[in-house]
């Protein structure tokens, strides 16, 4: 079981959140020897970690190191999780210093952010408003990649990853009103960039 100081499965149930409680089982599980439940926690988290290290660094070979780090990282460091947030929290955690320490010039010049192609198909033709959505996706993709990253990190977090506020606060050791605050400047300016697509 948990060493004393971290937080209790009862502690979680007070809180009425079953996949907290869920996700404590499992880490209990595995503090007592049981790997599978590592499996099941890998399972659970690898595509978001895979999308998180993916919109940060540009080389495929990076982005599959750094899954495999985050991963490792938690497993040998998960009698220290206290359970402040969730553990998709806490491995986006581990998966954005990884980026940073790896590629800390790339970091420095953009964020990465990639259209995704669900059915991998060529969007190189279509309708005249597929051509103006492909204009109108690269040219925020551009502005974002411009952007100083405390606004591109949180607009990417929560529009990019759907991560909610208080989620992108723990990640990034902000508060959460930080992580609004930043949200809506970076919106601010991207409105005003965006000014000449406003009709």
């Amino acid at each position: 079981m948990f060493e004393s100081g971290i937080v209790s499965e009862r502690d979680f149930q007070v809180r009425g959140d079953a996949d907290r409680a869920d996700e404590l089982r499992l880490i209990s599980r595995v503090l007592d020897g049981d790997y599978a439940a590592f499996d099941e926690i890998v399972e659970r988290h690898w595509r978001r970690v895979a999308s998180i290290a993916g919109r940060f660094l540009p080389n495929p070979n990076d982005v599959e190191d750094v899954i495999q780090e985050v991963f490792v990282r938690a497993f040998e460091n998960l009698h220290e999780f206290r359970g402040q947030a969730s553990i998709q929290t806490w491995l986006i955690r581990i998966a954005l210093n990884l980026c940073m320490n790896r590629k800390r010039s790339f970091w420095q010049k953009r964020v990465l952010l990639v259209e995704e192609q669900p059915d991998g198909s060529d969007r190189s033709y279509g309708t005249d408003a597929d051509v103006v959505q492909r204009e109108w996706s690269s040219e925020v993709r551009r502005i974002l990649n411009r952007m100083p990253e405390k606004y591109r990190l949180p607009i990417v977090l929560h529009y990019f990853e759907d991560l909610k506020g208080r989620e992108i606060a723990d990640a990034l050791g902000w508060s959460e009103s930080t992580v609004w605050s930043r949200i809506y400047a970076g919106c601010k300016e991207m409105r005003k960039a965006l000014a000449s697509w406003q009709d």
